[in-house]
């Protein structure tokens, strides 16, 4: 299977698939996928250095510079995004993808994109808990609103990219990440980034507007050890899955080893 990771950061989810592939074809003799460039929307990011340090090809097509190009001081407009990935879809077909893996890709992606090919996403919430119109935690502020929520435990999902953002079928839940507010508080008074005894902080004190910046510190915090803890467990192994026929889609959901599992299949 033919992939394509997408990015536009640091890329630590893009690196994980490719070490995963390798250890694969270690493990196998032969990785089931392969991944054959590498794309930014993010002329900052770090896929060039990624995409050497691998020797793959990439691509870029930055966002912002297509957006400012047409007047728009940012990439709000969803309107012009069908326009965008037109570009994107030339820049990659030459790769002949057979899946394309957000790997820390922060545009939403939208048609003709979605119809072009396989997509699939890491989000830093457990998918298979509801709200009131689809999945409880969305966006980008997921690990933040789930904290300040209450929830005690974190995990990540992998899924797969439709029109609604976060909100395609789940594919892969990762095992849970304790919510640890002293620990994170620690941390960062320690690093010097918080100027607060860390057993003052508890779950009324960051619920308070005027400490929404300590708690958006401490989601961070949260978001990084889900990242090591989650992320990076779920993500390469849906890819392997994916290429080995594991999942399967029904009119019902996602089907993995011919059950029927709606809720994603967890670690």
């Amino acid at each position: 299977m033919r992939v394509i990771d997408m990015m536009s950061g640091s890329g630590t989810n893009v690196v994980k698939t490719i070490e995963y592939q390798h250890g694969l074809a270690a493990k196998r003799g032969k990785s089931p996928y392969e991944v054959v460039a590498i794309f930014t929307d993010n002329k900052g990011s770090k896929a060039q250095q990624l995409a050497e340090n691998f020797s793959l090809p990439w691509e870029c097509d930055d966002i912002t510079d297509f957006y400012a190009g047409r007047g728009h001081p940012n990439k709000r407009d969803l309107s012009l995004r069908p326009a965008y990935f037109e570009r994107v879809i030339r820049k990659l077909e030459q790769y002949k993808p057979d899946a394309i893996v957000l790997g820390g890709f922060m545009s939403v992606v939208t048609e003709p994109f979605l119809s072009w090919c396989l997509g699939v996403n890491v989000h830093p919430a457990d998918l298979s808990i509801a709200g009131n119109n689809g999945p409880k935690y969305t966006g980008d502020n997921a690990v933040l609103n789930q904290i300040l929520a209450g929830e005690t435990e974190l995990r990540s999902s992998t899924h797969i990219v439709r029109e609604r953002v976060d909100q395609g079928e789940v594919l892969m839940v990762s095992e849970p990440l304790a919510v640890d507010l002293e620990r994170a508080a620690e941390e960062l008074f320690i690093e010097g980034k918080m100027r607060i005894d860390e057993r003052a902080i508890g779950l009324g004190f960051l619920r308070k507007p005027q400490h929404s910046y300590m708690a958006i510190m401490v989601a961070g915090r949260h978001q990084d050890w889900l990242k090591q803890k989650g992320d990076w467990a779920v993500l390469p192994q849906t890819v392997e899955w994916i290429a080995d026929g594991r999942f399967a889609l029904g009119p019902d959901g996602v089907y993995v080893d011919g059950l029927w599992t709606p809720n994603g299949y967890r670690l």
